[in-house]
């Protein structure tokens, strides 16, 4: 109280921006930190996810798989059921139309990071008008250990969760046909993307439903509970064929505590990016426990320090979210990772919660707080990104030793490189697969699941993914020799036991630092 006398005193409040004002800077500050987060992508050669090069692959194999100059209609099928997973590899291939493949990827990459941003905003603002400034705290989020692990839908899926949300919320009061349609369709290409953050959309929506039900609304309700029957059913039709049963995991109770506790959906390429997530968790809970304060306590008629309002279902579904992020399986009808994606849901939903009535200076300091920190982790971020360039650089330095339209089979001993928690090299060979045309027997997507387009043909004889994958040392090169045209090894051992295998096979035709790759000899 003393330092709002004090601000009174000295006419703070005569140097501050008029309304108007206030509301531009924000969205012009918000406009440039966009920017700034989509120069990344664009800087650096390389995008160095995980599964990123695989995705480029694959939307390469879709758009030229009948193009006689390539191969690929040998080896590969295409899968026609509805499955997940078709949102980015659509975008990509259509988009190699007009430029190169990893042009393709930047470009989705860039309209990832324009959803998420806007989605935000756009959920922040249909919840309360006037509260620009607290989609900042999206920013966090967009460059998270999912994005980086190269899971493109479901990063795209997580951006298309808020617009859902935002949309409905929006429209709820006067929700009819027109609306039920435009969701209906918002929810197929949600299911198109990925199915969890379907799932979580239409559990807020079900409850909403429900919770706002009125007698002189039951259209409302009835509508927005009908329009998610297309994805619902496509849903089902997905779990339903899938025949792998859930996965329990390995997480302990103390492990997810400290996982969430730490924020640790920031951290990627180095572990001091966990400051990060520690410092916004401090923020969420700061601004957390001020809303339950001035929003509630403080308000009148509250009842034992709560005063309950449609906003606070909200507040009640990231509670929700948090008990489904402890007590969900770690995999389920084929996909992992589910806990890390679950983490990342209570944080994004509780934003339009947060309340906004508080002095200006303080919004100011808050918001200065907020779009530092984003700064100094995407710059932080591109460091690692330069280093990782410089080796994805000599990785991809032997592909014009690589004839066209040959079967590669990549042998990684180091997936890591640089980076932290990322695998940066586990698909790296993608890129020789559309530089070069070639057959990447490392393909997981391919050959390790069931919910993306392509499939290698039943009757092409390779190794298994988990054989290239993690048993990479002790595969037996006789059995596929002649399949294989190329061994591409990365960081092998020199004079280890697979290398005197390849070498008895295969000669050497390149070698730059870790990378050797090897040619099938002529037997003749």
């Amino acid at each position: 109280m003393c330092l709002f006398y004090l601000i009174n005193a000295m006419k703070i409040k005569h140097f501050l921006p008029s309304r108007a004002l206030f509301r531009d800077t924000w969205i012009i500050a918000f406009l440039i930190l966009v920017l700034i987060y989509i120069l990344p992508i664009w800087i650096f050669k390389y995008f160095p996810s995980q599964d990123g090069p695989s995705h480029i692959y694959n939307s390469f194999i879709l758009k030229n798989y009948n193009n006689p100059e390539y191969e690929f209609s040998k080896y590969y099928d295409i899968r026609k059921a509805p499955v997940p997973n078709w949102a980015s590899h659509v975008f990509m291939m259509l988009m190699m139309y007009v430029v190169p493949p990893l042009v393709s990827e930047k470009l989705l990459l860039t309209g990832y990071v324009i959803l998420m941003a806007f989605s935000a905003l756009y959920f922040v603002n249909s919840v309360g008008k006037g509260r620009i400034p607290l989609a900042f705290l999206a920013f966090f989020f967009i460059y998270n250990y999912i994005s980086l692990m190269g899971f493109y839908n479901f990063s795209l899926g997580f951006g298309m969760f808020m617009l859902v949300l935002g949309y409905w919320w929006r429209r709820f009061d006067d929700f009819g046909v027109k609306n039920a349609v435009v969701l209906g369709i918002l929810f197929l290409i949600l299911y198109f993307c990925h199915p969890l953050p379907l799932v979580m959309a239409a559990f807020c929506i079900g409850v909403g439903a429900v919770v706002f039900f009125r007698p002189s609304k039951w259209k409302q309700s009835l509508f927005s509970l009908v329009c998610m029957i297309p994805s619902g059913g496509l849903t089902l039709y997905y779990v339903l064929t899938r025949d792998t049963p859930p996965v329990p995991g390995a997480w302990t109770l103390s492990r997810l505590w400290e996982y969430f506790t730490r924020n640790e959906s920031l951290a990627f390429h180095s572990e001091s990016q966990i400051i990060l997530g520690k410092i916004t968790n401090v923020i969420f809970l700061v601004l957390l426990l001020y809303s339950l304060v001035r929003d509630h306590v403080l308000k009148e008629n509250w009842r034992l320090g709560l005063r309950i309002s449609r906003k606070d279902l909200i507040f009640i579904l990231c509670g929700v979210f948090f008990v489904i992020y402890i007590k969900a399986p770690d995999g389920m009808s084929g996909g992992g990772f589910i806990k890390t994606r679950l983490a990342m849901f209570p944080f994004m939903i509780i934003i339009p919660w947060f309340s906004w009535n508080m002095p200006k200076f303080l919004r100011w300091i808050l918001v200065g707080v907020i779009i530092s920190l984003a700064v100094i982790y995407v710059v932080h971020m591109s460091y690692y990104h330069k280093i990782i360039n410089e080796e994805i650089e000599v990785y991809n330095s032997g592909c014009d030793s690589v004839e066209r339209n040959t079967v590669l089979l990549p042998l990684c001993f180091d997936y890591i490189g640089k980076s932290w928690r990322i695998g940066v090299f586990t698909h790296t060979p993608g890129y020789y697969g559309y530089k070069r045309g070639c057959i990447n027997l490392i393909n997981y997507e391919a050959g390790g699941t069931d919910y993306f387009p392509t499939i290698f043909k039943p009757d092409f004889h390779r190794p298994t993914i988990s054989e290239v994958h993690t048993g990479q040392a002790n595969i037996n090169l006789n059995v596929y020799k002649d399949n294989i045209d190329y061994v591409l090894t990365w960081a092998m051992v020199p004079g280890s036991d697979i290398e005197k295998r390849v070498m008895e096979l295969y000669e050497l035709v390149k070698q730059n630092g870790k990378l050797k790759i090897f040619r099938r000899k002529n037997d003749g």
